[in-house]
């Protein structure tokens, strides 16, 4: 209520309103936007939207609002036939990603426009899903209202984007990302294995919340990469790891020091991932960084 009674005050022309949890019953959901966008779906805040992929996208695709549009990502097929659904029952116009519109190898292709050579700030092979999504959304808003697209203004948008704490390469052979439920994980183990065939040696820190599965993500781990070192640490936010959680994987007393250690140590080949916790994340890089954080 705060941030749309600042938006009033301030005049704004434009608010991009990100959800909160889920969307159907989220408080955001007062608001009937232009465009609803649905970035993923995968198993996270299950205590809240449900247990199964579906009653989440159930959840999340209650944004569509009647008569207005849609644009959705490569869904899983059981999430997408949810999407499917809902937009065909409220006359939503739905357009999906790899079917109407697609970003490939730097070409950008939809009804809407056509861009060759694209080049991304952002490091990642499913950066380039999301401007897919980024890049449909903005297009499809300006064909709304009759404006016209400047291309050299998006191709300078999409190159300049850095997004802190996401693959965030914040020194030379540091990464830090949030990736904090197991489908955020999966695309950065993907990114992981890209490095290795390229030579590179990772080793991972991780520091996460109690509340969320971090069992399953250190599974995860263990099992889609193998040979790489994995070090479980705990940080200053209230609920976070503690020693007693670890388990049988390598424990850090400080993860401070082990990243100066790092740092002092590391060969031209050596790469260190941090992840696990947004919270973890935001303390690292004020480390990192000086005072810099982010949310």
């Amino acid at each position: 209520m705060i941030a749309l009674l600042y938006f009033k005050e301030q005049k704004v022309d434009l608010v991009l309103l990100e959800v909160g949890i889920g969307g159907l019953l989220d408080t955001t959901n007062v608001v009937t936007g232009e465009i609803a966008i649905i970035t993923s779906i995968g198993l996270d805040h299950q205590e809240t939207l449900g247990d199964s992929l579906v009653a989440i996208a159930e959840q999340k695709a209650g944004i569509f609002k009647p008569g207005k549009s849609a644009v959705i990502a490569n869904l899983a097929p059981e999430a997408k036939l949810v999407c499917q659904k809902t937009a065909t029952d409220l006359g939503v116009s739905l357009y999906q990603a790899d079917q109407d519109f697609s970003f490939q190898n730097g070409h950008f292709s939809s009804s809407l426009a056509d861009f060759n050579h694209l080049i991304l700030g952002l490091e990642g092979a499913y950066q380039e899903e999301n401007a897919a999504l980024a890049l449909q959304a903005f297009l499809l808003f300006m064909a709304q209202r009759d404006e016209k697209v400047d291309q050299e203004a998006v191709r300078a948008a999409l190159q300049a984007t850095k997004w802190a704490g996401r693959l965030e390469a914040v020194t030379e052979h540091i990464y830090l990302d949030g990736a904090h439920n197991l489908p955020a994980l999966e695309r950065l183990v993907e990114f992981i294995q890209e490095k290795i065939q390229q030579g590179y040696q990772p080793q991972i820190l991780f520091g996460a919340l109690k509340r969320k599965d971090y069992s399953g993500m250190l599974t995860y781990l263990t099992e889609h990469l193998p040979d790489i070192a994995l070090y479980v640490t705990s940080f200053d936010y209230q609920g976070s790891l503690e020693k007693q959680d670890f388990g049988d994987y390598t424990s850090i007393a400080s993860y401070r020091d082990f990243i100066d250690n790092f740092e002092s140590s590391a060969e031209e080949q050596d790469l260190l991932f941090v992840t696990g916790s947004l919270y973890f994340i935001s303390e690292v890089r004020s480390c990192l960084m000086g005072s810099e954080s982010f949310d």
